[in-house]
């Protein structure tokens, strides 16, 4: 039962298909079919130059999210190499949804270091709670 209405659709494809083909023939319909077909590659081309713009634009205006993240991660880093170890671990528990307290870190060069992370990762869903 099925492939009788799969044979049925597709026969119906190609009749529509085979339509559109038989409207070309005539010069006023061939005419909006090439109107059509220069209008949609005109679209496409000013997609691609607004694309590229954009791109462009991004470089010029300098860091991305990416880069923000990466360069506090560094910051941190260098002045704290031995904090490496602990770093991983206080992401686990923030992407499960703990909450940090940077008022009770002891050292004030780590608080300040996991402040910018934590304002670098804000696009990426990290909330600062202000309480």
């Amino acid at each position: 039962k099925k492939s009788k209405e799969k044979k049925a659709k597709k026969k119906e494809r190609r009749h529509k298909r085979s339509r559109r083909g038989d409207e070309d023939d005539d010069s006023s319909s061939s005419d909006s079919v090439s109107s059509r077909r220069e209008r949609k590659r005109e679209r496409k081309r000013q997609r691609k130059e607004t694309r590229k713009t954009s791109d462009y634009q991004k470089e010029e205006r300098g860091d991305t999210r990416s880069q923000v993240v990466a360069q506090a991660f560094h910051n941190l880093l260098q002045e704290k190499p031995d904090f490496a170890s602990e770093l991983p671990i206080i992401l686990i528990r923030l992407a499960g949804g703990t909450t940090f307290d940077l008022r009770q870190v002891t050292e004030r060069r780590i608080a300040i270091g996991l402040e910018s992370i934590f304002e670098a990762l804000e696009p990426f869903g990290i909330k600062r709670d202000d309480n």
